[in-house]
């Protein structure tokens, strides 16, 4: 277990009981640990930013690489430089403000969609989306049990079998991340062509699918015995968000869009906001990014959805976001990959799980006479994976590290 990385348990002493701030000059102590963390994890990603650019890569799989160098093959052998980047009395503040990034990037997710897009999507795009959801879902089910047919570990447990694990294992598959398909086509000047709309489109209708379905799983993945109860819950927030908030909202910034009152002290209302509904997803027994992500569905487009990009989105994306992205790297363990007899057969499941969105959309995309390497670069284009499926992921090995703990 010498990869697996500790759990972090330290004192922390109480100096003044009466006050907010009880563990002394937070300004002092915590916040250049913080600073020298986020200055770190920017640094390396823009350097990786710089390797990876001819190959037109996302800003997140710079963050993964940065948070990737500290895992225990590579620079965690080095204890000191480890100790320095993450030490241990630093990595409640680093989970802080890494889920505040996290929510904040799902915000400007859901800004980025258009539900008219969406509900006005031509039948070849809305048939691609379907193939990109049906074909991974019912293949991977057959290779996930295939997997665990031929997995021999003995230092790796797998997680027990249950309809949960098929259904992250199924949606994880199906994710396709719409922001960074954006990027890509836009690094490509692919962004208004007619494969890049169509590509667009389907990623779109896709990632909506998956926040649906991951809004339905969670609370059943956490909370078995009362997720109907946080499933409804949901379900109310949304409807009340749409029908109830969305008017009163957009009536507001509009009128302040025209009349250009709206300044950087009171967008600081739209965070404001932002927190609210993710804290509201987050009691109810959902998701925090759920709140967040519906929030951004409700706000106007055009300027205002324009003007909060620009102002927010380096310092959401590039600094916020970039802390809980390196840390989702710490975790990918290679060692754990080719530590088992069977290792071959893994990277065949991977294949075989990216071959089986293209084969969907090469079958679309044949019925409306496009060419096959239309529908091949489509099917790859659809391949591309996001936050969510990360989210995914960090949700089930959390779940599957504290039934370890336990056991």
């Amino acid at each position: 277990m010498g990869d697996v990385l500790p759990l972090a348990c330290y004192p922390v002493s109480v100096t003044e009981a009466n006050r907010i701030w009880q563990t002394g000059n937070i300004i002092d102590s915590e916040l250049p640990t913080l600073a020298f963390q986020v200055a770190y994890t920017v640094f390396v990603a823009c350097l990786f930013f710089l390797l990876f650019k001819p190959f037109h890569q996302s800003r997140l799989i710079t963050y993964v690489f940065a948070g990737f160098l500290l895992t225990p093959p590579l620079l965690r052998r080095f204890e000191f430089l480890f100790a320095l980047v993450y030490p241990i009395t630093g990595i409640m503040n680093v989970e802080v403000i890494s889920n505040f990034g996290l929510i904040y990037y799902a915000f400007l997710n859901g800004l980025e969609m258009n539900l008219d897009t969406i509900l006005k999507a031509k039948k070849e795009a809305t048939s691609i989306a379907a193939a990109g959801i049906i074909f991974p879902m019912i293949a991977g089910s057959g290779l996930y049990a295939l997997h665990r047919r031929f997995y021999i570990n003995n230092i790796f447990k797998l997680e027990e079998v249950s309809t949960h694990v098929y259904l992250i294992w199924s949606l994880v598959l199906s994710v396709t991340g719409f922001p960074n398909l954006v990027e890509i086509l836009s690094d490509l000047k692919l962004h208004y062509t007619g494969l890049g709309k169509v590509a667009l489109t389907a990623a779109m209708i896709i990632d909506t699918y998956n926040w649906i379905l991951f809004t339905l799983l969670i609370p059943f993945s956490t909370y078995s015995s009362n997720a109907i109860y946080s499933v409804l819950s949901t379900i109310m927030f949304v409807i009340v968000c749409i029908v109830l908030v969305r008017p009163i909202i957009t009536k507001f910034v509009e009128r302040k869009t025209e009349e250009n009152e709206l300044d950087e002290y009171q967008l600081l209302f739209v965070v404001m906001g932002l927190l609210l509904c993710s804290y509201v997803t987050d009691i109810i027994g959902t998701h925090g990014i759920v709140g967040a992500f519906v929030y951004g569905l409700i706000l106007p487009r055009g300027r205002f959805a324009d003007s909060v990009m620009a102002v927010s989105d380096d310092f959401g994306t590039g600094f916020l976001a970039s802390i809980y992205f390196s840390g989702t790297g710490m975790r990918f363990l290679i060692s754990s990959v080719f530590s088992h007899a069977n290792w071959k057969l893994t990277f065949l499941v991977v294949i075989l799980l990216c071959v089986t969105k293209i084969l969907g959309t090469l079958f679309v995309t044949s019925l409306f006479g496009r060419p096959a390497k239309d529908g091949f670069a489509i099917g790859l284009l659809l391949n591309t994976k996001g936050a969510l499926a990360l989210i995914l992921l960090s949700i089930a090995w959390d779940k599957m590290y504290t039934q370890f703990i336990s056991g």
